[in-house]
């Protein structure tokens, strides 16, 4: 397509070389003076650039619309004073909790001060959705794409955001997925991804190659051509957080909780893989492969050596610690496991009826902090929840199939293990059948924007990829305008955990293979 272009730029490159040999030889008599005019201008030409240059430096931001990088610092820091712990224990259903305690009722022991909440109901499922509306008190009901409902939800006031106008340092150890740009202004081991520059030599090699690409002559292109995605070997992103148990425990034998008599108030939130496949970890936290009931057993032998730690250092009794799922398993995951012990709370561990919703913890945190969160349709304060009451609680459910995204909402009139209804179903009407424009990037991660496309074989979207259900499956994408010159490209990204098995991908336009 570009061979006359490359032979037209090479002709050009050619005639902008000769040109002031050319004149140099029309002038002849006096080739100094020439010289001279032509230095001055490469002169003028480069010294131009200078404010430019200043310019730019001055007035350099952080890019916005950077991703979210969560850093390790700080990870097992607390105060001498004040402390909220949250461990988050992925996946965790009341039932695999239930069948644990049961089979280890020792552990009552090692958790006194603690009420188990057996008939708390998840605000929404799986993490995509329990997560953010956990602690923001908002749903995820499809209205509008993932990204766009984090950046409402995380702009707007939320239990961390509250809990650090309060004071906090919050710290969050999670999926940077599951929050926006935005939490970067109000968490505190949250920073730009990719902003942190760790080789400048790099850097300036692989920029050095793009301005080259950009400016060398048409035929020369292809020996600097390159893909953007090698500046990240410039990024410093080594202390990036990664979901791994094995590995967090390991951490925290090196340093257990060390404390900061600086700080006066503290939040550490910690999510943790828990009852979450794949299970490699055994019954006393090491790396193995596993089952599930042995990770479970793992997971609290290892969350109550951390609770020790603490009463060691004499901060168990007056710190606030939630252990906590973000959504169950069974059937819509909405029956999870809720353990709160309140500061001060040195009794006996003990089971209780009432029915929480997980709408109930952000304005909880927020109380804590003594704020408060208002117009939550679906929360209440758990404070006040009384034994065997009957309250109606929404949960909010994440699927697919196929073609069809959607959010289930479902109503809860007894208590939990009796299950909900599905009252709502939000469909994603926002790009359902939209002809594709070309160019548009489309996706199966957390907007699943690609989905809407799908006709056969694909699973369910969990927010961070759609599962397939068989060898063969089919997309159909119609196109919003004609490429003008008949051809067409379409450009597959494969994800590096594709299974063998996959073998083709064929694509066909109007019924003809190309």
């Amino acid at each position: 397509n570009y061979t006359w272009y490359a032979i037209v730029d090479t002709l050009a490159w050619i005639l902008c070389f000769a040109v002031p040999f050319i004149v140099d030889i029309v002038v002849k008599g006096d080739s100094k003076k020439f010289h001279k005019v032509i230095v001055s201008i490469s002169i003028v030409l480069a010294v131009i650039q200078i404010p430019a240059f200043l310019s730019q430096a001055l007035t350099f931001r952080p890019n916005q619309n950077s991703e979210v990088n969560i850093t390790t610092e700080n990870m097992f820091e607390i105060s001498d004073r004040e402390n909220v712990l949250i461990f988050m224990v992925d996946t965790l259903d009341e039932q695999y909790y239930e069948t644990f305690i049961e089979a280890n009722p020792e552990y009552k022991e090692k958790l006194n001060g603690f009420v188990h909440y057996e008939n708390a109901v998840a605000a929404g499922g799986r993490t995509i959705v329990g997560f953010p509306a956990m602690f923001t008190g908002t749903p995820f009901t499809r209205q509008n794409t993932y990204s766009d409902y984090l950046s409402a939800v995380w702009s707007a006031p939320n239990a961390f955001s509250l809990m650090n106008e309060a004071g906090y340092e919050v710290n969050v150890y999670s999926e940077p997925v599951l929050f926006s740009i935005e939490a970067i202004d109000y968490l505190a081991n949250f920073e730009y991804g990719g902003g942190k520059l760790g080789s400048a030599a790099i850097l300036a090699k692989k920029l050095y190659k793009m301005d080259m690409y950009k400016f060398a002559p048409h035929l020369l292109k292809p020996t600097f051509w390159y893909t953007t995605s090698e500046l990240d070997e410039a990024k410093e992103i080594n202390n990036s957080y990664v979901s791994d148990d094995p590995d967090f425990y390991a951490r925290f034998d090196s340093t257990g909780f060390t404390v900061n008599p600086d700080k006066a108030k503290v939040f550490q939130l910690y999510h943790l893989e828990g009852a979450h496949s794949p299970f490699k970890m055994d019954e006393k936290g090491n790396r193995s492969k596993s089952t599930l009931e042995k990770q479970v057993v793992g997971t609290f032998y290892r969350i109550s050596q951390m609770l020790d730690d603490l009463r060691a250092k004499g901060l168990y009794d007056d710190a606030t610690i939630l252990i906590i799922a973000d959504h169950g398993d069974k059937g819509n995951t909405g029956h999870f496991a809720f353990l709160l012990k309140k500061a001060g709370a040195t009794g006996e561990y003990r089971s209780s009826t009432a029915p929480l919703s997980g709408f109930d913890l952000a304005p909880y945190l927020a109380s804590l902090a003594g704020k408060e969160l208002t117009g939550l349709p679906y929360s209440e304060d758990l404070t006040q929840l009384q034994e065997d009451s009957i309250r109606e609680r929404h949960m909010f459910y994440n699927t697919s199939g196929n073609s069809r995204l959607q959010v289930r909402e479902y109503v809860y009139k007894g208590a939990a293990r009796d299950g909900g209804k599905v009252i709502t179903t939000f469909d994603d009407s926002w790009a359902a059948n939209i002809p594709v424009e070309l160019g548009r990037v489309l996706s199966f991660a957390e907007d699943a924007t690609a989905n809407s496309y799908t006709v056969e074989g694909f699973g369910n979207n969990t927010g961070f990829r759609t599962k397939l259900f068989g060898p063969y499956v089919k997309m159909e994408m119609p196109l919003a305008q004609i490429p003008k010159d008949g051809g067409l490209k379409a450009h597959f990204t494969v994800y590096n955990k594709m299974p063998a098995s996959v073998k083709k991908i064929i694509v066909t336009a109007n019924g003809v293979r190309v």
